[in-house]
């Protein structure tokens, strides 16, 4: 049951990132993305670790 109740949280996080406006600065929107990608792939992994703890 916690494996079916992870699951669903994980996949939020990828929707997320499209939000930094890039239009501010030319050089801005590359630190918001690579955060972005930094912060969704900590957050999958945490996902990841909770699911093989959990087995």
């Amino acid at each position: 049951m916690l494996r079916l109740y992870i699951a669903p949280s994980a996949p939020p996080a990828p929707s997320a990132p499209p939000a930094p406006p890039a239009p501010s600065a030319p050089s801005a929107p590359s630190a918001p993305l690579s955060l972005a990608v930094l912060g969704s792939l900590l957050i999958s992994g945490v996902g990841v670790v909770q699911c093989l703890a959990s087995v």
